[in-house]
């Protein structure tokens, strides 16, 4: 199999040749700060990326936004609660957080999004970190890497990184594609919330409702939100907690 070259752009120190792998077979899924993450890592271009996860055994690359994939299965879940009154929705928590906070908070049990939906066959998940995969493998819905673990395999196949290269663009964030999906026509700016450190917050419109959303930065911020307002009192209707630095993607 042929090496994948790094962009001219960014030049990476010199790869060894590639081992030899079978063609792939699987469909590998990657959100778009996972992507960026490896992007930015290996100094490669998307399509090179996508080409060289084929060491790895991926026949496609795609993203969660797919058919049938989970921003497609949040949208829907999203516009069943608004219908439903299950407010407040916390969207892409980390399972970790998930499972210590409901210890403390075990009323929200009902705010928190299901399991993911079954993926297809041979589908890999490239996560941003060991907790998300394990929730994944005690689920039993789809084997899952890590983006460290992607990472090393990659070098193992002859990828080498390179230090100090940009960041490829993110592009709308998970919350934003979600309401994107669920009919929403257009994506308002997040803005820092005056008085509480690592909030922002915007305003949606989806179905003719007005929709206060959050992103949170930090599991502990989001835990003096809960014990400082009561769990039923949040003033945000829509809550993305992001635990880790730098996103629940990046690796």
């Amino acid at each position: 199999m042929t090496r994948i070259q790094p962009s001219p752009v960014l030049r990476a120190c010199k790869s060894r040749p590639a081992q030899r792998r079978p063609s792939g077979t699987a469909v590998f899924v990657l959100t778009r700060q996972a992507r960026s993450a490896l992007c930015e890592r290996f100094g490669l271009e998307d399509g090179q990326l996508d080409r060289a996860l084929g060491l790895l055994g991926a026949s496609r690359v795609e993203g969660p936004d797919a058919p049938d994939g989970p921003i497609e299965a949040d949208a829907a879940e999203l516009l069943a609660r608004l219908d439903e009154g299950r407010l407040p929705w916390f969207l892409h928590a980390c399972p970790r957080w998930r499972r210590d906070v409901l210890r403390r908070f075990p009323q929200l049990a009902g705010y928190f999004s299901p399991a993911p939906p079954a993926p297809y066959a041979a589908r890999v998940a490239v996560v941003g970190c060991e907790a998300q995969k394990a929730f994944l493998a005690r689920e039993g819905r789809t084997e899952a890497l890590t983006v460290r673990e992607a990472a090393l395999r990659l070098m193992r196949g002859g990828v080498r990184p390179v230090r100090g290269a940009p960041c490829a663009p993110g592009g709308p964030g998970w919350l934003e594609r979600v309401f994107l999906r669920a009919g929403c026509s257009s994506l308002p700016p997040f803005v820092p919330e005056r008085g509480f450190a690592g909030v922002e917050t915007a305003c949606f419109s989806l179905a003719g409702r007005e929709i206060r959303a959050a992103r949170v930065r930090g599991a502990v911020q989001m835990e003096r939100l809960l014990r400082a307002f009561g769990p039923h009192m949040l003033p945000w209707q829509v809550i993305e907690v992001l635990v880790c630095a730098g996103g629940c993607d990046r690796g």
